[in-house]
């Protein structure tokens, strides 16, 4: 059930990674939840809002907090990256 699974009423479940990007060499893997962001709870917002607070025009050090496989692991010192913002083509 949902109660028993936090990932599974998470707004911010990772389904995809930049391929080399900050995500992916921090350790972020498919489908964590991200719960913190440098302590505070985040576990509530949505990938968008996510990515506002992780955008960063400067490398800084972040730590989260991920909910992999039931768990929390805590990821240190992950090292912010400008985000591109790529244009996403609709379909047809």
């Amino acid at each position: 059930s949902t109660a028993d699974n936090p990932a599974a009423k998470a707004k911010n479940v990772i389904d995809e990674l930049a391929p080399g990007g900050a995500a992916e060499t921090g350790g972020i893997k498919v489908n964590d939840v991200i719960m913190k962001i440098d302590g505070e709870d985040v576990s509530q917002l949505s990938i968008t809002e996510l990515t506002a607070r992780l955008r960063s025009e400067k490398e800084l050090p972040v730590n989260l907090t991920v909910l992999r496989d039931g768990n929390l692991k805590d990821l240190n010192d992950i090292r912010r990256r400008k985000i591109e913002n790529k244009a996403v083509a609709e379909p047809e």
